[in-house]
């Protein structure tokens, strides 16, 4: 057990001899159990490139402090590994982890079982990091969560700080969130590698697969048209409950441009909005937002906030607001859309939507 106190790996990008605290991992052997219980409480590991790496142990309580201060992302939180069926088991994995590429890693041919994962993760590494990856033969396909604003991870995807606040079992309350990060609850006390679930303050259960969550990577030059709308983006909207909507963000760029008028328009379902036309023919990156809400106590009316287009620091055509009446209770259509001369191409570079509860 460890009480307080620093460990300085000082340089998180040495992956052969940076781990803050090894418990049996490097040193373990198949079939072998590497450790006991461990209890790890407010002792701050930072610049390592494994925090904690574990084998077979059977039970973890870590309630401590984990960062990289170096600057950058690098390695790993905790990782959790094993080949021995119910070790490791009964881990509560808490306190906070910082600028990591990967908060929590759990793998091995046996699942480890009876996991709980209260740990306040934040600043992930946003192009290949995850929050939680779930990997190995035995895991079905635990933690394989679609959270926004990170890219998936390799074996897994990330839990990423735009989810709702969620709660574990009563008997093992949350501990207190640190300051700027999101609160994240996960549970897996079933065990035998069962697919981790989560959980509303009200009871109700949160879909962590299939939310309102999508990420596009760029596409291929759209052309323009002065008879119809050319389509740059689509994505299928999944039901929206009452008082709640998405975000949704578009980045594109001239691969063919001239002075020619532009003109981009979200649709949602029959709703289209047009943004006012612009004739910029640079080639920076541009973006472009719309919030959709539905309005409290309705899945037939909403509001729809559309951002400027943003191209740098410069604003190219102003945003507005409309008023939709799409049945959300379903799938709905988001399109945003491009019409130009034919002499116009636009290259598509990347769709992010968000859940916004």
């Amino acid at each position: 057990m460890t009480r307080g106190g620093n460990i300085n790996c000082n340089d998180p990008s040495d992956t052969d001899a940076t781990i803050g605290m090894d418990l049996g991992k490097t040193k373990g052997s198949a079939g072998l159990k590497s450790g006991g219980e461990f209890g790890i409480f407010g002792t701050h590991i930072y610049n390592c490139n494994t925090g904690i790496s574990m084998w077979n142990v059977s039970n973890l309580n870590y309630y401590g402090i984990m960062e990289q201060t170096s600057g950058g992302y690098h390695g790993t939180g905790i990782l959790i590994d094993g080949d021995i069926a119910g070790k490791p088991t009964k881990n509560i994995i808490a306190g906070s982890m910082d600028e990591f590429v990967k908060g929590v890693v759990l793998q091995g041919t046996a699942p480890p079982q009876y996991t709980r994962i209260l740990a306040n993760i934040s600043n992930i590494d946003p192009i290949n990091g995850a929050a939680i990856i779930a990997s190995g033969s035995s895991l079905s396909t635990a933690a394989i969560f679609t959270p926004v604003n990170f890219a998936a991870g390799v074996g897994g995807a990330a839990i990423g700080s735009q989810l709702p606040d969620l709660t574990i079992p009563e008997e093992a309350p949350p501990p207190s969130p640190v300051t700027g990060s999101r609160r994240i609850y996960v549970d897996n006390t079933s065990g035998a590698g069962d697919d981790l679930t989560a959980k509303k303050a009200d009871g109700s259960a949160v879909d962590l697969e299939s939310g309102l969550r999508n990420y596009q990577a760029a596409l291929s030059a759209v052309q323009g048209s002065l008879l119809i709308f050319k389509t740059v983006f689509t994505f299928s909207v999944p039901s929206i409950p009452a008082g709640k909507g998405i975000r949704v963000k578009a980045f594109w760029q001239c691969a063919t441009c001239t002075t020619a008028a532009k003109t981009f328009s979200w649709k949602f379902g029959a709703t289209p909005t047009a943004y006012s036309s612009y004739t910029t023919n640079t080639t920076d990156l541009t973006s472009a937002e719309v919030t959709i809400f539905n309005n409290p106590n309705s899945q037939t009316q909403q509001t729809m906030f559309v951002a400027p287009i943003i191209q740098d620091t410069s604003l190219l055509s102003a945003g507005t607001v409309a008023s939709p009446s799409e049945t959300t209770s379903g799938a709905v259509t988001l399109e945003l859309r491009f019409q130009a001369a034919s002499s116009e191409y636009i290259t598509p570079m990347g769709l992010i939507v968000e859940a916004v509860q």
